[in-house]
């Protein structure tokens, strides 16, 4: 069973200073001051840090001339793996013949 913190921290939120349901605040036309998706971002941020998402207030950090140079030196290795499967049958495709 959970403590009333418990309850608290899942089923609800301070109005004017004392604790009120979300059913409660719905009931009485109240619109509760967190979303469910802030409460997501708010769980993610605890469980692995502000790096863990991507929003508006939290930018995607560009990419390193370092990092973009081994992401096309992999591509290319795939594609010169892909190149010689062609090479060596190049009957099949994108739908092989079964």
């Amino acid at each position: 069973m959970k403590t009333f913190l418990q309850f608290q921290e899942s089923n609800g939120e301070e109005v004017d200073g004392k604790f009120m349901s979300y059913a409660t605040m719905k009931a009485k036309g109240i619109k509760p001051k967190k979303t469910a998706f802030g409460s997501v971002k708010a769980k993610i941020e605890k469980e692995v840090g502000s790096g863990g998402y991507v929003s508006k207030d939290n930018p995607r950090k560009p990419q390193s001339s370092a990092d973009k140079a081994k992401v096309r030196s992999q591509q290319a290795k795939v594609d010169a793996e892909n190149a010689a499967e062609r090479k060596k049958d190049p009957s099949q495709g994108r739908y092989p013949k079964g």
